[in-house]
C-alpha cells in the first residue's frame, strides 16, 4: 500500500525540524556549560578601585549581561543593569543588590537563578577589573 504523498512530506518536516531542535539546544548546552566553566569570581577588595563608572559585560546564548558599576570612595555605590538576557529561566537580578549591601562579589548566587547570578556577577567583575589600581 502506497503512502499520500503529503504524509511522507509532513513526516519529513517533521523529521528535520527534531534535528534543527537538537541541534540547537546542544548548542545552547555546550555555551551554557562553557559559561559555567569561566565562572569563577575574582575577590576584589573594593577600597582599592578608583572612583568612576565602568562597564561590563558577560555571557553568551541565551544568557548575557551588561553593566554600569558606579564606584565612588572606595565602595560600589551603584550597579546599573544595561541588558540582561536570562533565556527561559529565572532572572539572578537580586545579586546586585547583596553585592552592594555587602560590598564584594563574593556573595551567593540566587536561588533558581544560579546561571543568570553568575552571568550578572562576572559582567560586574569585569567592569571593576579594570578599575583596580596598580
Amino acid at each position: 500500500m502506497r503512502r499520500p504523498r503529503w504524509l511522507v512530506i509532513l513526516l519529513s518536516v517533521v523529521l528535520v525540524l527534531l534535528v534543527v531542535g537538537a541541534v540547537g539546544f546542544y548548542q545552547i548546552n555546550q555555551s551554557l556549560q562553557s559559561l559555567l566553566e569561566e565562572a569563577d569570581v575574582t575577590d576584589i577588595d573594593f577600597q582599592t578601585l578608583s572612583d568612576g563608572v565602568y562597564q561590563g559585560s558577560f555571557g553568551g546564548i541565551p544568557v548575557y549581561a551588561s553593566v554600569e558599576t558606579h564606584v565612588a570612595d572606595g565602595r560600589v555605590e551603584t550597579i546599573r543593569l544595561v541588558e540582561h538576557r536570562h533565556g527561559r529561566g529565572w532572572s539572578g537580578e537580586a545579586v546586585i543588590e547583596e553585592i552592594l549591601e555587602t560590598q564584594s562579589l563574593q556573595v551567593d548566587t540566587v536561588s533558581g537563578a544560579t546561571i543568570s547570578s553568575l552571568v550578572i556577577l562576572k559582567a560586574v567583575e569585569r567592569s571593576l577589573l579594570q578599575t583596580e589600581t596598580p
